[in-house]
């Protein structure tokens, strides 16, 4: 089988898996796909499946065990060599990977490493690429992904060891990630300015549940709060909760011209007044008596769910 119809055949597969839409014409490299950035316009990615073998029986996967379908690889050189054909003629700014798991999951997560690794540094490429990680990939694998990627991801299938069996009986549940928090993770250290380090972790090791990843830090720094909005630093501004970039700018630069004068003003800038309140003082005063109010929980998290397996075909929850 040659490399265009390999590239092919993983790029139809990949489409289940990344961004839809994409955008090939005669001759072009296949797979190439554009995509928004929230808010930072579009790129276009070159989107494909290391393999499309595997060893898994997922109920709403077509590329599991027992399917018919054309199966192929390509090797980390591969890999490397096609994308770097497509970023060359200005056809893909980055490149989306994922994969079967034909065997152990480590040694296929091993062969994608492998091949971000020749675009990093053989090839000296810098823009983004997207790695979704494979179930049962190991701890080390995982900090060397998130050091090679520019994104990492994860596919969260189900709630429970109960669905996860009943959509693939080779998965384990300790192996599914809960996925709303790790994105919220990646966009401090990303788009925010914050260090590994400076996450909040509960006691079994995990992001907590209850909180997103910035107010969890912010909680957990008390003697950083309150803030002055009328005089704080963009920096400053952009670790209080419920104040993105955008809005921690529009403050900065809006100030200049005019005075903030309640919560109103800080509302119209895009302020979540409510979550910001707790932490921001207007003219020296406090904007909230207490932390926003939360939730509580009657069960621990996932035990409020029923127990019987997901009959449909594809789970609600399914991400793909």
């Amino acid at each position: 089988m040659d490399l265009r119809t390999k590239v092919t055949l993983l790029s139809e597969s990949a489409d289940r898996d990344g961004p839809q839409g994409a955008l090939m014409r005669p001759g072009d490299p296949v797979g190439i796909t554009k995509v928004r950035y929230p808010g930072r316009g579009s790129t276009r990615l070159m989107r494909v499946m290391q393999t499309n073998a595997c060893s898994l029986s997922c109920g709403y996967c077509p590329t599991f065990c027992g399917g018919k379908v054309r199966r192929t690889y390509l090797s980390p050189e591969e890999v490397a060599r096609v994308f770097m054909d497509a970023h060359r003629s200005g056809l893909a700014d980055g490149l989306f990977l994922t994969s079967g798991v034909p065997g152990r999951p480590s040694k296929m997560t091993d062969r994608m490493l492998a091949s971000v690794d020749l675009l990093r540094r053989r090839e000296g490429f810098r823009g983004y690429v997207h790695l979704k990680l494979l179930p049962g990939a190991e701890p080390a694998q995982v900090e060397t992904a998130v050091q090679l990627a520019s994104r990492v991801s994860v596919n969260l299938e189900a709630p429970g060891p109960d669905y996860v069996r009943a959509l693939a009986r080779e998965k384990d549940f300790a192996g599914v990630g809960r996925e709303l928090r790790l994105y919220q993770a990646e966009h401090l250290v990303r788009q925010y300015g914050f260090g590994y380090d400076e996450l909040v972790f509960g006691g079994d090791g995990n992001l907590p549940l209850d909180d997103d990843p910035k107010t969890a830090w912010a909680l957990a720094h008390p003697e950083r709060f309150p803030v002055e909005v009328t005089r704080a630093p963009y920096e400053s501004l952009l670790r209080v909760p419920g104040i993105g970039p955008a809005t921690a700018r529009a403050l900065v630069e809006g100030r200049r011209r005019s005075v903030i004068r309640w919560s109103g003003d800080l509302r119209a800038a895009g302020v979540d007044v409510v979550k910001a309140g707790w932490f921001l003082t207007l003219r020296d005063r406090r904007m909230a008596g207490s932390p926003a109010a939360r939730q509580l929980r009657l069960f621990p998290h996932g035990e409020h769910l029923t127990q019987a397996p997901f009959r449909t075909p594809v789970p609600p929850c399914a991400y793909r």
